[in-house]
């Protein structure tokens, strides 16, 4: 659709085609949404992957639908929601002035994205679409295989009776070589800072 929308600017936005912008203006699960057997905790995971993928489309300002809709943020009871903990993580990936890299899963149930922060780190997060299976994955990071030291941050389904999962961390990574190993939980979100 992105691709779509640049072709269109080119052709009637001629000189001006490059200042168009597009801005995704409400985002959210679909209408009538109740859950299923993970919950709430499937909007959180939707969040974290659908913001990033559209930052990675070029677009420039996303939305989330409503913020007190239980979703984002309890009005009643001011609990934060599923689509909060997945924002939180998409921000923890990249922020102003970091630069989104590809990052490719040989695993087709595993979505991976990566970013270069102007601070020199690297950030990874790893989303484990699939609703019974723990993936493990092996990953190797080119250009870059001396880590001094890393942290992990995962967002999954709750066994305590949170419908919306939490997100943990930050957990510290040990034992980092050219090949980064990692156990990812079914149906969750994973996100790694790697210090160089």
């Amino acid at each position: 659709m992105a691709a779509e929308l640049a072709s269109s600017f080119a052709v009637h936005g001629a000189e001006h085609a490059a200042e168009i912008g597009i801005a995704v203006t409400e985002m959210g699960p679909a209408p009538g949404y109740q859950g299923d057997n993970d919950g709430d905790h499937a909007v959180g995971t939707f969040a974290a992957d659908g913001y990033v993928t559209l930052l990675e489309h070029g677009i420039m300002n996303i939305d989330w639908l409503e913020l007190h809709n239980g979703t984002f943020l309890s009005e009643r009871s001011r609990t934060l929601g599923p689509a909060y903990k997945g924002i939180q993580l998409a921000h923890r990936l990249a922020g102003p002035g970091d630069t989104l890299v590809t990052a490719v899963s040989s695993d087709t149930a595993v979505q991976a994205h990566a970013a270069r922060r102007a601070d020199g780190d690297t950030t990874l997060m790893l989303v484990n679409t699939s609703h019974n299976l723990t993936a493990f994955v092996n990953l190797r990071i080119t250009g870059a295989s001396n880590w001094s030291a890393g942290v992990r941050y995962d967002y999954a389904p709750a066994e305590d009776g949170i419908r919306s999962g939490n997100v943990v961390g930050p957990t510290e990574l040990t034992e980092l070589g050219e090949t980064l190993e990692f156990e990812l939980p079914p149906f969750a979100v994973t996100n790694v800072i790697l210090t160089p």
